[in-house]
């Protein structure tokens, strides 16, 4: 072997491997860093009291409306419940924090939340006339509960470590429309 092809050879792997150990670097310090938010997170005594409530309007089949006088509590504490979900959601979109992780802590309550009031949510859109109130948690709670990723899809998040928001755009109705149907069988389960 020709001693320019090695030392070419050599530069090649050491470049790879630079690049491989900084990727896994970054998985680790964005663990690190998701734990860091969940601790802080946990023992908030306004989400807590924000998550009992919410339970309580569900369990009782309550739907906030935007415009009663009588529900603005609800709505408040609601719009702070789905404001802190859309920031967990942010942040695993913009792969701050780590997807897989915070699926297995919080998928449950993220998803229930988020379909259970699917109606408050749309009402604010068209109050607020923006597809865009809470886009990224509607994109987890879609990418959680109905899609079905298909190869090149997860290769591409693996590659880039954070979810691709690409085809999202794309395809909102059909979205919207698996979402609701989703939360048609989560209301009529016992």
């Amino acid at each position: 072997m020709d001693e320019g092809l090695a030392v070419i050879i050599a530069a090649i792997l050491a470049i790879a491997g630079i690049f491989y150990t900084s990727r896994q670097q970054r998985k680790m310090l964005r663990k690190q860093h998701t734990f860091q938010v969940i601790e802080k997170l946990s023992g908030w005594t306004e989400l807590d009291a924000c998550n009992t409530h919410a339970a309580k309007l569900a369990k009782c089949g309550k739907m906030p409306v935007l415009g009663k006088r009588f529900d603005r509590k609800d709505c408040e504490k609601l719009d702070f419940l789905l404001n802190y979900y859309e920031m967990l959601a942010s942040a695993i979109v913009c792969g701050d924090i780590d997807e897989d992780l915070m699926r297995r802590m919080e998928r449950g309550r993220l998803v229930r939340c988020y379909l259970y009031f699917l109606p408050y949510v749309e009402e604010n859109r068209k109050e607020m006339n923006s597809i865009g109130v809470w886009e990224n948690l509607e994109f987890v709670a879609y990418r959680w509960t109905v899609s079905n990723a298909d190869l090149t899809d997860n290769l591409i998040d693996r590659f880039f470590l954070r979810p691709s928001m690409v085809q999202f755009a794309y395809m909102r109705q059909d979205v919207s429309s698996a979402l609701w149907q989703e939360r048609s069988k989560m209301i009529v389960a016992p």
